[in-house]
């Protein structure tokens, strides 16, 4: 008899623990799917992109395909306080472990008008990192389409954000053509060594040997980078409505070029400029080019000297385009035409200004050279 009940008890008790074995992670897997699908589990996942991003999200869904991956579906990044949206993603694959965040999608799209505001978020968040002592997160995007009067899409965007107490550095680079090793692209960082040090931020064009667009000297990329911006070399830039305002320091005491128009395939089309130089008087006019052609009466208004005579340094300038070239420690204005003497025009400088001040001619480009500056915001 003791015998039988000892039999039915443990019989029950295995009973038992088999049930318990089988649901407890049966229910500890529904569980953990409710408590994932609840809206407060999406409002902290938005609340957490905020802190990282600088800016508000809202999250129309989360999925947890697997352990440490997330997948967000219907993103939008918020203007934190108007609510309205700056831009939006259809689908963002999150994955971390306990060195990185990396964010993965195929197309974000920046509302339009809304870049200035999109890019003062993003750098006041960074000016404020101090709130996040250690962030390190990788973004990774096919494409981005800028919506506007003027739609654009760029290319291949890598980004990545580290930080701690001390030390900040955001890096952004893309393409601005698909699936072309050679085709032009840009690389913007900012930095900042130590927590009570301004950010400085550098960019780098690189041209490839390719032509730039003409958006690259518009207003709607100069948006980003705020009203002032200064390259190495004592180059300093405003851009003012549709205006292009450049102050050269250096061989001329200032060389102020305003409404700098450039056709869609790179040629400078008209250039009101300034210029002023140690011992001779401001000169200013307007230059225009039409059909190839450059007005002399109007270059002489400038001070380009447009004679041409055997050895001189002083050529005819025909058909004049504009580009920059930079280094480490100056800028050039390089000026290309075609002269009446090809074979002197490669070789030779022409000057625009008197005492030597000079801007050497290479070979006839229409495009802007590889510019590294450092840029203030």
């Amino acid at each position: 008899m003791i015998g039988s009940m000892r039999e039915a008890t443990q019989r029950s008790v295995m009973r038992c623990a088999f049930i318990i074995c089988c649901v407890a992670p049966t229910l500890a897997v529904v569980g953990w799917s409710i408590a994932w699908a609840l809206p407060s589990h999406t409002t902290a996942v938005e609340g957490r992109l905020q802190q990282w991003l600088g800016s508000a999200v809202s999250i129309g869904e989360v999925q947890h395909p697997r352990p440490r991956e997330v997948d967000l579906r219907n993103l939008q990044l918020l203007d934190p306080e108007t609510g309205k949206p700056l831009a939006s993603i259809n689908q963002v694959f999150a994955s971390w472990n306990s060195a990185q965040l990396r964010l993965e999608f195929d197309t974000i799209e920046v509302v339009s008008n809304q870049r200035r505001r999109l890019w003062n978020l993003l750098r006041t968040h960074l000016e404020s990192h101090a709130a996040f002592p250690w962030t390190n997160v990788a973004i990774h995007a096919r494409q981005a389409q800028l919506t506007d009067a003027a739609d654009e899409t760029i290319h291949n965007i890598a980004g990545h954000l580290k930080s701690n107490q001390h030390k900040l550095e955001a890096r952004v680079a893309f393409a601005l053509h698909e699936a072309d090793a050679h085709a032009p692209s840009i690389e913007v960082t900012v930095l900042r060594d130590r927590q009570t040090s301004p950010l400085e931020t550098r960019m780098l064009i690189n041209s490839h040997d390719q032509r730039l667009p003409v958006s690259l000297l518009s207003q709607r990329w100069a948006e980003r980078l705020g009203p002032n911006v200064q390259l190495r070399g004592n180059l300093l830039a405003n851009w003012l409505s549709d205006e292009w305002k450049i102050r050269w320091v250096g061989d001329l005491e200032e060389i102020a070029l305003k409404s700098a128009k450039i056709t869609g395939n790179g040629q400078l089309e008209q250039l009101d400029a300034t210029f002023t130089h140690e011992g001779i008087q401001e000169l200013s006019g307007t230059l225009e080019v039409r059909d190839g052609t450059v007005d002399k009466q109007v270059l002489s208004q400038l001070g380009i000297r447009t004679e041409s005579s055997g050895n001189s340094n002083r050529i005819g300038i025909e058909n004049m385009k504009v580009r920059f070239q930079a280094n480490d420690t100056s800028i050039q204005l390089i000026g290309c035409c075609d002269s009446a003497t090809p074979q002197a025009s490669a070789k030779r400088p022409f000057l625009i200004s008197e005492d030597g001040t000079e801007f050497q001619i290479e070979r006839p480009t229409y495009w802007l050279a590889p510019i590294q500056g450092i840029f203030t915001p």
